[in-house]
């Protein structure tokens, strides 16, 4: 981030990382094959919960919660042939593509966005400052990382103002001309301006521009508006998925069926 100076600095409410080369990473939860693909985006917050819902009556407590399995939807839309709905952002706001000495300042909007958030409390490497730089340099080393889809909103109300990151989204290209959104992430004190669908449509035109048919991405079942602002957007659900809590390993319909209650979160929708 640069000061109104010029000079390369951090804006106070977005402190540097300290991460030591042997830092162990429990995982990587990333579309990469060792997590998962997609993102938990409401129409503009960056949590899985349903829009309002107190954590504290969510999470009984992290170990419950670590044992949870998740009903997750996969989610799928054509990009051959669309128009899509591109808004400019709001005033004070602009993009900024992506580089790879970005690496840090998309880290450092997903903690932010989801270190307080019920991702942040399921799934550990989004909670941890550590977990979210490892995070986004797995996205970026791949070889099917998609700069394209890749890319930060700013905010800037002046031009002597100090500049602030405030969403992020990354994406990755798969086999069969598809792209796959990311963790897209806006964190607090600059939601409910419309930056979540700003950041997934930015996404989409990437991909579309890469000649992508088609752009998919993942979403907590019970994340009824997200669902609902995807849909709006054009994706359809294509596969309903299960994911232990923590891990993001996978499970069969018939394993999450045979699961105590207690186990289960929303089947909605």
């Amino acid at each position: 981030m640069f000061t109104s100076s010029g000079k390369f600095g951090i804006h106070p409410n977005f402190p540097l990382f300290s991460h030591p080369q042997n830092t162990p990473y429990e995982r990587i939860c990333d579309s990469g094959g060792t997590g998962w693909d997609g993102c938990e985006d409401l129409p503009d917050y960056a949590v899985t919960g349903p829009a309002g819902q107190d954590l504290s009556e969510v999470l009984a407590s992290d170990d419950a919660m670590r044992s949870e399995t998740y009903k997750r939807l996969r989610m799928v839309a054509g990009l051959s042939n669309v128009n899509l709905p591109q808004r400019p952002l709001p005033t004070g706001f602009r993009w900024q593509s992506w580089r790879p000495l970005l690496v840090s300042r998309h880290a450092q909007v997903k903690w932010h966005a989801f270190r307080d958030d019920l991702d942040g409390r399921v799934f550990s490497c989004l909670s941890r400052a550590e977990g979210c730089l490892s995070l986004v340099r797995e996205i970026a080393s791949q070889r099917s990382f998609c700069p394209q889809a890749t890319w930060l909103v700013v905010y800037q109300p002046e031009h002597n103002w100090p500049p602030a990151d405030v969403g992020t989204i990354q994406g990755i290209i798969r086999s069969g001309g598809r792209g796959a959104i990311q963790n897209v992430g806006v964190v607090p004190g600059h939601r409910s301006l419309g930056l979540g669908r700003a950041l997934v449509v930015q996404a989409m035109l990437g991909f579309q521009q890469c000649g992508m048919n088609e752009v998919s991405l993942e979403v907590t079942a019970q994340n009824i508006p997200a669902v609902r602002l995807y849909q709006s957007l054009g994706f359809r659900i294509d596969q309903t998925l299960y994911r232990v809590a923590e891990t993001g390993e996978p499970m069969t319909e018939a394993e999450y069926a045979q699961l105590d209650d207690s186990r289960k979160t929303s089947d909605l929708p």
